[in-house]
């Protein structure tokens, strides 16, 4: 039986809490390089990992973090990137719409957690 070796994004998954998915045209390797730049320069070792991925019908970057000052600093410092969040495809519109038409009750039952009496 042959081993694979765990992908470091794998890893770097259930490493760091936080995630941050940011769109990225495939040509964009030097912005991709000043990303990593600021992440060494004002991040310690450890707190961050950043990783190429595909995404929702675009070429994303995922940028890992062990704390929410750490993403916030990182998003505050590139204004300029855009959230690769498929907010804007079909099939999350449609399933927000059938969220939006329930009524407050229904919304309350569907995310209790425990039996109503």
């Amino acid at each position: 039986m042959t081993r694979r070796s765990t992908l470091p994004r794998v890893i770097d998954d259930r490493a760091f809490p936080i995630r941050v998915m940011m769109k990225n045209p495939a040509s964009d390797f030097i912005r991709w390089w000043d990303d990593q730049v600021w992440l060494q320069d004002n991040l310690a070792a450890g707190e961050f990992a950043m990783h190429s991925r595909d995404g929702y019908g675009c070429h994303t970057m995922a940028f890992y973090f062990r704390s929410f000052d750490g993403a916030q600093r990182f998003l505050e410092a590139h204004p300029h990137r855009e959230l690769a969040d498929g907010t804007h495809m079909a099939e999350h519109l449609v399933e927000a719409r059938r969220w939006a038409a329930k009524s407050e009750e229904e919304r309350i039952a569907l995310t209790d957690h425990y039996p109503r009496k």
